[in-house]
């Protein structure tokens, strides 16, 4: 297994962050994203291939005052999910947006 992973928060002004997250590897597909992809398949002579995949985040954070936050966040991710081994009805890629605004 080969991989690599970065994260960053960026303060902006006072309370403001900018945060960003990268993964990429090779059999991290149940460590990631709830198991979207598997870590591995077998072939038809049992050989084991580790499926590479890449996924990761930005997302912005901004304090409206002191109780009331938003944040704005994308997030992808995709897998080189080889149909020779795994067949065709595989999961290959997402992504995720999201907005909101909370009030603690």
């Amino acid at each position: 297994m080969c991989w690599a992973h970065a994260g960053t928060r960026i303060k902006v002004g006072q309370r403001d962050e900018l945060l960003a997250q990268a993964t990429a590897g090779q059999g991290l597909g149940r460590y990631t994203a709830l198991n979207y992809v598997n870590s591995a398949a077998l072939d038809d002579n049992g050989k084991l291939h580790a499926i590479d995949l890449v996924c990761g985040f930005v997302g912005y954070r901004h304090w409206w005052n002191e109780k009331l936050r938003s944040s704005a966040n994308v997030s992808l991710f995709t897998a080189d999910n080889p149909a020779s081994v795994t067949g065709g009805g595989v999961n290959k890629e997402a992504q995720s947006y999201s907005l909101n605004l909370l009030y603690s």
